[in-house]
């Protein structure tokens, strides 16, 4: 699972490759589309993880093919829901955030093939999780590894021989989204006997709920990242200096490398504890605790140490700005590990509204004020506090909520 979360950032990496020699503008162009389309992005996570779950909780071979026919309908609902929310919102969007600037008429060009492909990407990312689900993540790791040969064999032969230019990059992702729903459509179908139904109204508004508070919990720290980068950036706060602002932009480099194994635990814990009896979810957070804690300590430990290293070979960045960043990255690491370990448990018994809660209330009122008070303080410690203290506010509120003796939300019967 990790190794097929983490192919989205070298596919971005690739397109970026990709179009950086047609100009001035692409580059731009490329990552403000990107931004505008956060939502849809976080909607393909927030749909996938949750279909994973309902789907691996269910072990009945009948309710789980009924389960299946069924989520192919309601994500390709909510793909073109995306898609027609998209064609309302994104023009505007990039007028509103990019000006009259070329790299909008670019972004422009491009957006109908990045609407078009928005419930295929959906639908791709359904399939990819169920087949997780069913353990058959070998066949989703093949098929998101060929995907990605195939999207930049697509995106070169479209931008330059065929000369479509920017444009060529999102028709490539357009056909790789199309074979990639078709493919994972055929072997989910394959596995199950299950060809698409009309879902249950009560199967589809408990799906949505769920789907709409993981995406809100997906969404939380992109938007934390946005503003907190803003107050970095901005000059009327503390004594500014570029290399505070350069500083936090480099460092959410790194947070994604190192942070993409902690969703992959995430998702891949909301698969495995699914199975595992309620009564003994506690004992196995422990456990797991006592395995990754220590080894989560050795990369903050690895992490720190390297820092001046890290900053200067790879980020071109140093000074306190930088050497604090890296150390309060370190110092969190460990206590990561734990809260991810609890949201995996929290997902594996359908309380996803709790970690949504839990997370975004963090975000808002511990991590957003850390970080301005530090800016205005000048103090980078207390600014990059913003990284511990909210995540361990979170470790102790989710393993009370863990400790809560609710019931764990219901599915809806299925009968064949």
């Amino acid at each position: 699972m990790l190794a097929t979360l983490s192919i989205a950032p070298v596919s971005f990496q690739i397109d970026l490759a990709m179009i950086a020699r047609l100009g001035a503008g692409a580059p731009a162009a490329y990552a403000l589309l990107a931004r505008v389309a956060l939502l849809d992005a976080v909607l393909v996570a927030a749909v996938g993880g949750v279909a994973s779950v309902i789907v691996a909780k269910e072990r009945d071979t009948c309710g789980r093919s009924r389960i299946v026919a069924q989520l192919w309908v309601v994500a390709l609902v909510v793909g073109g829901g995306a898609g027609a929310i998209g064609c309302l919102t994104y023009p505007s969007g990039l007028t509103l955030i990019g000006g009259t600037t070329e790299a909008v008429r670019l972004a422009r060009s491009a957006l109908g093939w990045h609407l078009a492909a928005i419930p295929f990407r959906v639908l791709s990312g359904v399939g990819l999780f169920i087949l997780f689900a069913t353990e058959r993540g070998r066949v989703a790791l093949c098929w998101k590894s060929f995907e990605i040969v195939l999207k930049a064999a697509a995106a070169y032969t479209l931008v330059y021989p065929l000369g479509f230019g920017f444009e060529g990059c999102f028709i490539a992702g357009f056909v790789a989204a199309t074979a990639g729903a078709t493919v994972t459509f055929a072997a989910a179908r394959r596995d199950h006997d299950a060809a698409p139904r009309l879902p249950s109204w009560a199967f589809a508004r408990s799906f949505l709920a769920q789907s709409l508070w993981e995406a809100a919990r997906v969404l939380s720290p992109q938007l934390l990242v946005l503003t907190s980068l803003a107050l970095f950036a901005a000059p009327w706060i503390g004594r500014f200096e570029t290399a505070r602002a350069d500083a936090y932009a480099a460092g959410q480099i790194l947070v994604l490398l190192l942070f993409t194994p902690f969703t992959a635990l995430t998702r891949f814990l909301a698969l495995r504890l699914s199975e595992w009896p309620r009564a003994e979810i506690a004992s196995q957070i422990v456990h797991l605790w006592r395995q990754g804690i220590p080894v989560a300590v050795a990369a903050g430990t690895i992490l720190l140490s390297s820092s001046g290293w890290i900053g200067q070979a790879i980020y071109q960045q140093e000074g306190r700005w930088w050497s604090t960043f890296v150390a309060a990255l370190a110092l969190s690491l460990p206590i990561r590990f734990a809260t991810n370990v609890m949201r995996g448990a929290l997902h594996a018994d359908g309380r996803f509204a709790d970690a949504a809660t839990v997370d975004g209330l963090v975000a808002c009122f511990v991590a957003l004020p850390l970080t301005a008070l530090g800016l205005h303080l000048d103090e980078p410690a207390v600014a990059y506090l913003a990284l511990i203290a909210p995540e361990a506010i979170c470790a102790a509120v989710l393993w009370r909520r863990l400790s809560d003796p609710r019931e764990p939300t219901p599915q809806p019967a299925l009968q064949c």
